[in-house]
This record gives C-alpha cells, structure tokens and sequence, in this order.
C-alpha cells in the first residue's frame, strides 16, 4: 500500500525528485569540499525505506510508487462515504424505508447558509409536521373510559359463562372451586363456606332414605353459595342480589 501520508520535507523532497528526472537528486560539493545532502539525511532514509525513492550510490531517483504517493498528496482522494446509509426523518411515520426514514433529505442540504427570511419562515413554520408529539388530557381520559368498558364487558361475559358451567357441577365441586379462588384472591370464605356445607350436610341426613341420584341440594345452601361466587366474581349486584 503506497505511503500516502507525507510530511512537508518529505513532499519536498519527492517533488524534487520527480522534477529532476532520470538525474535524480544528487549530493553537491560545497566551497570547503564537503557533500551537501540533497535533502535532509532522516527524510531520505524514511522514503527509501518506504519505497519512494531508490538510492544508486550518491543519486536518488523516484519510483512509480513515490509518483503515485505524490499524485495522491496533491490530489487527495474524496472522503469515504458513511459505513451507514444517513437516516431523515420522512414527513409521514410509513414513508422512506418503511420505518419512517430517508437516505436522504427531503430538502437538498444548501452549501451555503439559507437566507434571514428564509430562515425565519422555517423557524415559525406551524405544519402538522411541525408540532410536538403530545397527548392532551382529553384524549387519554378517553381512551381510559374505553379501555375501562371494554374490560367490565369482557369481566361480564367471563362470568356469564362460567355461571353456566357452574350449574352443571355439584356442590361440592362448587365449593372446592370457591375455595381456591379466595385462596389465590387472598379473600376469607372460610365462615361462609362452613355454613354452606353444614346446611348441605343437614339437607343429606335428612334425605338419607332416597337414592342418591334423587337427592337434591337445598335452594338455601346453593343461593348462599351463589352469593359466595358473586363476591369472589366482584359482582356486588349479584352478591347483593342473590
């Protein structure tokens, strides 16, 4: 890879080189006899060794590489383009790429600055574009309102249709089920419950003469035990009701 980064004296020296052609750079005798060097010592040892220059006894000529190192110093190459792609906001959120980005400006980026009154109209430019993202009061209000009924109903039908599976179980399987739902909703059943299953055994030992598939649980026992599931529904209406 050519040595393209050069210092002063080592531009110098190279230019010189090239404009002496075939008879190189040469050390002079002075006035006193001694050999004036054609540049400094450091300088030419630096560029022989980095294959700009060749040295033939007391001569340096240029190679191809010290020319093309040269030509790159005086004409140095544009600067490398971005590893990324530039991102500009789009004025619309699915313009662009699809995320709401621009490779490029949607205003070409002027080389020089932008007039006072141009400036002064971007600057009390009032698009939609233009204004802030908020969110007033009002439209959260109202988004909690809905978000609220939308809960209560979908509450509502999650209890109507466990009511209907409810009725198709017998009471003991009602109670089992009331008892681990206040144990997980930290609600204490406890006294209730009891009561549930004092009245069911009561109703048992005063219909022990029937089969067991004739007997029935008491309209007492499971309206209580109804109320019990309303409270652990959070249904005061139902619980108040029942």
């Amino acid at each position: 890879m050519p040595h393209t980064r050069l210092t002063p004296a080592q531009h110098e020296a190279l230019t010189a080189a090239r404009d002496a052609g075939a008879k190189g750079l040469q050390r002079k005798l002075t006035t006193t006899g001694w050999a004036s060097w054609p540049a400094h010592p450091s300088t030419l040892r630096a560029l022989t060794r980095h294959g700009l220059l060749r040295r033939n006894d007391t001569t340096w000529h240029i190679t191809p590489t010290g020319e093309h190192a040269l030509e790159l110093a005086e004409h140095p190459t544009p600067p490398r383009p971005p590893r990324h792609a530039p991102h500009f906001l789009a004025p619309q959120a699915r313009a662009g790429n699809g995320l709401g980005y621009l490779t490029q400006p949607t205003r070409p980026l002027p080389l020089v600055a932008d007039p006072p009154d141009l400036t002064d109209k971007i600057r009390s430019a009032t698009a939609m574009c233009d204004e802030p993202e908020a969110i007033g009061p009002a439209i959260i209000n109202a988004q909690a309102d809905l978000a609220r009924t939308y809960d209560r109903l979908r509450h509502h039908a999650t209890i109507q249709q466990a009511e209907q599976t409810r009725r198709l179980l017998k009471a003991e399987h009602r109670i089992a089920d009331a008892q681990r739902r206040a144990k997980r909703q930290h609600i204490d059943v406890s006294h209730e419950i009891r009561i549930v299953q004092k009245m069911l055994d009561r109703a048992r030992r005063s219909n022990r003469q029937q089969a067991p598939e004739d007997r029935q649980d008491p309209p007492a026992a499971i309206a209580r035990l109804e109320r019990i599931e309303a409270r652990l529904d959070h249904r005061p209406d139902l619980e108040n009701a029942a």
